[in-house]
């Protein structure tokens, strides 16, 4: 988070509820230089635990806060939910909403990293949202893992650039289709690659960087040069 002088992790699972999610930020939070926030205000709306959550981490003196709070967790679920065909009439522009009017409240705040436990025995498209739509604007900072990753995980976690500012990102978010999706039809099938596989395998993204080179005429081009502006 660019107001916190700790790194901020948030450390996400298969599901929406985060129970595995929980476990494995206190597992992180063994450590001496980490500290474990929890969602004190689990039951709230998505404005009151986010400002919970950045109070909390307000207060650490930790080098690293880890938490199982994802402040793009409505979206998230909402647009895997969406494209799997069992969404709500305008469940994801509700979420869209309410993540909105929170970011401007300055009750949201993205984290610096986002670590992604087992990402493959994850249902395909839930996977697409963090190492697909969320990986590409950000490469750095979506992170697959294994399922009980140890706190030596989070010394080697990479620098990159920074988030797009919030606003921006969730409108690119909402409009990305997950890879292979039809474009009419039953929304949701059909996530695999060319070679066949749920789209996209973890193992190849553990290694993938944010140096890629875009040539001219690139329309990603023109996204970076928005962002650095």
């Amino acid at each position: 988070m660019q107001r916190a002088q700790t790194t901020v992790v948030a450390v996400v699972d298969a599901t929406a509820e985060g129970d595995v999610a929980r476990s494995a930020a206190r597992r992180l939070a063994s450590a001496r230089n980490v500290r474990y926030v929890a969602d004190e205000a689990g039951g709230a709306g998505l404005a009151a635990r986010g400002a919970a959550t950045l109070r909390e981490v307000a207060r650490t003196q930790a080098t690293y806060a880890v938490s199982a709070f994802d402040p793009l967790g409505a979206v998230a679920e909402a647009w895997t939910r969406t494209y799997t065909g069992v969404a709500a009439r305008g469940e994801l522009e509700v979420a869209v909403e309410e993540t909105r009017s929170a970011a401007q409240a300055s009750a949201l705040e993205l984290p610096d990293y986002y670590l992604v436990l087992a990402p493959d025995d994850w249902p395909a498209t839930r996977r697409h949202w963090y190492l697909g739509a969320l990986h590409e604007h950000a490469p750095h900072r979506v992170v697959p893992t294994g399922a009980r990753p140890e706190p030596a995980v989070l010394a080697e976690l990479a620098a990159g650039r920074w988030w797009p500012p919030l606003e921006r990102l969730l409108d690119r978010l909402v409009a990305r289709l997950p890879d292979a999706a039809p474009s009419t039809g039953p929304r949701g099938a059909g996530l695999l690659d060319p070679a066949g596989r749920a789209h996209p395998p973890a193992s190849e993204l553990a290694a993938s960087g944010d140096d890629e080179v875009l040539l001219p005429g690139d329309p990603r081009a023109d996204l970076d040069a928005d962002d650095d502006g």
